[in-house]
């Protein structure tokens, strides 16, 4: 009945975090348009790190089972939760750091580590790919076929970022497609 209970209690907070995150949009300012990454996304890896560190202490201090055999066991798990750690941490901090801003005639990509720049008249191609399951993603293109950048359909206002680079680039010779990748067989 427990372990019921929990799981119906997890998936009612799964979802309420899911709808939360569908009322957000992105932030405006006067001439920049700012794109993120939804804050459920950053919480569930903030919540990641807390729970693995438990797990951690659970599995390696309290876990009332007699002293492990060997110290391997314990140094595994040690080592397990403190990855898990790492990379909860890394996906918090690239989640609340990634950020599109669309500015009057510049576009910027900023990451945990880089920075990308490029205006709105190097863009040659914009191409919004409709794949499986309803995943979408924008490519944006330079005049020689270069990726300039490439954005994933869970961005905030995914549609009005579209729509907004069409905007930015419109009455010059840009070319916009859209495609739908068609996934055969199961």
């Amino acid at each position: 009945m427990f372990v019921a209970t929990t799981y119906l209690l997890t998936a009612l907070t799964v979802w309420a975090l899911l709808v939360i995150a569908g009322r957000q949009r992105h932030q405006g300012s006067g001439d920049v348009e700012v794109f993120r990454y939804p804050a459920v996304y950053r919480y569930f890896f903030a919540g990641s790190v807390p729970f693995f560190v438990l797990a951690g202490l659970y599995s390696t201090v309290l876990g009332g089972r007699p002293p492990h055999p060997f110290p391997g066991e314990w140094i595994f798990s040690a080592i397990t939760c403190s990855v898990f750690c790492a990379l909860g941490l890394y996906g918090y901090l690239w989640m609340s750091r990634y950020s599109i801003l669309v500015s009057g005639i510049s576009i910027s990509v900023r990451s945990v580590f880089t920075a990308r720049s490029f205006t709105a008249d190097q863009i040659q191609s914009i191409t919004v790919l409709n794949g499986y399951r309803g995943a979408r993603d924008v490519f944006l293109r330079d005049a020689d076929g270069r990726l300039l950048m490439r954005v994933g359909g869970t961005i905030e206002d995914f549609d009005e970022l579209v729509s907004l680079l069409r905007a930015k680039t419109k009455g010059r010779d840009v070319v916009f497609r859209q495609r739908d990748s068609k996934v055969t067989g199961q």
